[in-house]
């Protein structure tokens, strides 16, 4: 088990949180458009591993793009919805 999975797990289990995640935040530019995209993963113990991971994209100008939960951060980051930024 790697260590965030571990960390994802206490927390869970001692901190009384439910859908504890971990975010890893990339940025870029899109169309001219700052970007910050974020990526959620909730760790290798999920109870659903098909939905594990989930997008959510932020634009400069107050714009969100999301997805829906996939089973791996590539097919997460794809799904995203990324006409909304349009």
């Amino acid at each position: 088990m790697e260590q965030a999975d571990e960390i994802l797990e206490d927390l869970g289990s001692c901190g009384e949180l439910t859908e504890v995640h971990k975010i890893t935040t990339f940025g870029g530019y899109r169309k001219d458009r700052r970007v910050v995209i974020r990526v959620l993963d909730l760790g290798a113990c999920h109870t659903d591993p098909e939905r594990r991971f989930w997008c959510e994209v932020e634009q400069e100008d107050g714009k969100t793009a999301t997805g829906n939960n996939a089973s791996s951060a590539r097919l997460a980051i794809a799904i995203v919805h990324w006409g909304k930024l349009n």
